[in-house]
C-alpha cells in the first residue's frame, strides 16, 4: 500500500499545478516524483513486498524531497477486510 501524507500530496498539488494548463501536468509530476523513485527503490530492494510505503517530506519550498519509508503493516486494510468478511444474509 501506499500512505501519503497531507503535505506530501500539497507538494504533488504544488509542483504539478501550472496556471496555464491547470491540472494537467499532475500525472507527469506524479511520475516523476513518486514513480520513479518508488521503482528505484524497489529495483534496490529498499522496499519489500507486502510492506506500506509512507511518503513524507523533507525540506521547505523548493528544497522539499519526498521521502519514502517502507513498514511492515501488522493490520489487514479495510479493503482487504472486506473482501475476506463472509456474506452475510
Amino acid at each position: 500500500g501506499l500512505d501519503v501524507s497531507p503535505d506530501a500530496k500539497q507538494l504533488l498539488a504544488d509542483r504539478g499545478y501550472d496556471p496555464v494548463m491547470g491540472a494537467r501536468p499532475l500525472r507527469r509530476t506524479i511520475q516523476r516524483e513518486l514513480e520513479d523513485s518508488l521503482s528505484e527503490k524497489i529495483l534496490y530492494g529498499e522496499l519489500r513486498p507486502g510492506q506500506v510505503v509512507k511518503v513524507t517530506i523533507e525540506g521547505e519550498g523548493d528544497n522539499a524531497k519526498f521521502i519514502f519509508k517502507g513498514e511492515t503493516s501488522s493490520k489487514i486494510p479495510d479493503s482487504a477486510a472486506a473482501i475476506a468478511a463472509p456474506i452475510q444474509n
